[in-house]
């Protein structure tokens, strides 16, 4: 849980998972470039383990094991988000999702040459 009366006071948390959170942030706040490549790394090996995972089951047949349940641990509500922000954008804003990636790619690539804003990203 977060607590912060001022805006200027320093962020305290109480769950070990939110200090982890709130870790990752400031990564990403202190070199935004650095941040967001390492966070894309992250994200693709998660996607890469979920294709993987998929490939043992449809081709294999192997349906059990840890791997299967730590794949979706991770991707699914990365999944979820994904494509709540998909749907979000085609029905209220009638982007299409290639043009949702297209602007994702570019807001990404102009943070990384310094020319946005993190807050940029959530438009």
């Amino acid at each position: 849980m977060l607590s912060q009366n001022n805006p200027n006071d320093p962020i305290t948390v109480t769950r070990t998972i939110d200090e982890a959170s709130l870790a990752r942030i400031k990564k990403i706040t202190a070199s935004p470039s650095n941040g967001l490549r390492d966070l894309q790394g992250h994200l693709s090996s998660a996607f890469r383990r979920l294709y993987r995972s998929r490939n043992l089951i449809l081709h294999w047949g192997r349906v059990g094991g840890d791997i299967r349940r730590s794949c979706l641990r991770t991707t699914g509500p990365l999944i979820g988000a994904g494509v709540d922000r998909i749907a979000h954008s085609w029905l209220i804003e009638g982007l299409h999702p290639l043009g949702l990636a297209s602007r994702a790619t570019a807001s990404l690539a102009s943070i990384k040459q310094g020319g946005a804003n993190l807050v940029d990203l959530l438009d």
